[in-house]
């Protein structure tokens, strides 16, 4: 395999990536996004990095970029979960593409790179396959974490007030805790995604939200059902004493999933020619600002 850096231009700034793609034909692409907090293109134990390398054994272009005012991308971190930086993505992802003569990709993204990933989803149509992380959390699936306003606000009340929040998880174990059994309900682009991409669920959280999932994710099957073949799959990371990436094992586990999925999503076409990036030297791409 290969690996090369690059410097997709935006305006002033400069995102950067490195793109890692097999010695032979290359079927597609897979951007990896990691989560905010300054986590750069790497991520955690350069997990990325081993999973782009997996990836390019199964002959994909892989891709790993730096957020804005991360690693080796300049400009300034602005961005919030509500605020993903999707127009980034994008224009790295384009240029690769772009520069690969590919015309597929598959997104994978963890907490703010979840939304960023199923925003892309919205926006590119070469953008067929999506796998979204979520080690414990729902929140980055979820609109307004899954609760209506009045709902958070007394969420937020009962934060503020320890006792009469011990009371209500007592008065919160039957039932009421449990509601009807409603899916949760999802941000928007979940939707808009399914209608032109396959979408993956990785989950690693409690039983509780992994039931919770379970509900959404059979609500979108039936909805995918008269939209084509779109796959709507929830699959597991089942390990105990796991946080979020930190057990190595769930790492490789993680890994393993995420190149299966893109194995099924994106299978070979029938007689892919080869393709590389252009030599280093050479003019560079630019991509839009």
């Amino acid at each position: 395999m290969n690996e090369h850096p690059i410097f997709v231009p935006r305006g002033r700034e400069s995102l950067a990536a490195v793109v890692t793609t097999p010695e032979g034909a290359c079927r597609a692409g897979v951007l990896l996004l990691q989560g905010s907090a300054g986590t750069p293109r790497s991520h955690r134990n350069r997990l990325w990095v081993r999973t782009a390398r997996s990836l390019a054994d199964r002959g994909f272009a892989a891709i790993r970029m730096d957020y804005r005012g991360v690693g080796d991308s300049t400009g300034t971190y602005e961005f919030e979960m509500d605020r993903p930086p999707v127009a980034d993505a994008l224009a790295v992802t384009e240029l690769v593409l772009d520069a690969l003569g590919l015309h597929r990709v598959g997104v994978v993204g963890n907490c703010v790179g979840t939304r960023v990933a199923l925003g892309l989803a919205t926006r590119l149509p070469a953008c067929v396959s999506v796998a979204s992380v979520l080690p414990m959390s729902l929140g980055p699936v979820l609109s307004g974490r899954g609760r209506s306003r009045p709902t958070r606000a007394a969420f937020d009340f009962l934060r503020r007030h320890p006792t009469l929040r011990q009371a209500s998880h007592r008065l919160g174990s039957g039932r009421v805790a449990r509601g009807l059994g409603a899916p949760p309900r999802f941000i928007p682009e979940v939707g808009v995604a399914l209608r032109s991409a396959h979408l993956l669920f990785l989950h690693g959280g409690t039983d509780h939200s992994r039931a919770k999932l379970a509900r959404g994710v059979e609500q979108l099957r039936q909805e995918a059902a008269g939209n084509g073949h779109r796959r709507v799959e929830m699959w597991r990371l089942d390990f105990e004493g796991r946080t979020g990436f930190r057990p190595i094992e769930v790492q490789a586990s993680l890994i393993d999933s995420v190149v299966r999925w893109m194995d099924e999503t994106l299978p070979s076409p029938g007689a892919p020619g080869v393709v590389t990036m252009p030599e280093a030297g050479a003019a560079p791409v630019q991509g839009p600002s």
